[in-house]
């Protein structure tokens, strides 16, 4: 009898084993398509050894993505666009990514704790 209830629960376990797969994926993908596109927007128009200029990121749109997951959306928002202004770049994905932005990352608040979400 135990091993009848096995192999009627096993097409459950292999579909829920692939769609965990097809989640990972998707997941890891999205993540890839974030760091092209923050290359893409972090890219030097002209050389600055001759003055060239940064190219200006849309802060507000950059910090939309970045605190789309934050619990406290408002709060996130307020203290990414001061760094973004300050910095001129927002770091890839919703969080982490710090050594891609340093300035971003290593800015500090009054208390010495991180300052950029």
């Amino acid at each position: 009898m135990p091993m009848a209830r096995f192999h009627t629960r096993s097409p459950i376990i292999v579909f829920l084993t692939v769609l965990f797969i097809v989640q990972v994926w998707k997941v890891s993908t999205h993540a890839v398509e974030d760091n092209v596109k923050f290359v893409e927007l972090q890219t030097d128009v002209g050389d600055n050894s001759y003055g060239g200029v940064k190219a200006h990121i849309d802060c507000d749109k950059e910090c939309n993505r970045r605190c789309s997951k934050a619990s406290l959306h408002n709060r996130c928002l307020k203290y990414c666009r001061i760094c973004c202004e300050k910095c001129n770049c927002v770091p890839p994905g919703t969080y982490g990514y710090g050594d891609v932005c340093p300035c971003y990352a290593n800015l500090k608040n009054s208390k010495g704790g991180h300052k950029c979400p």
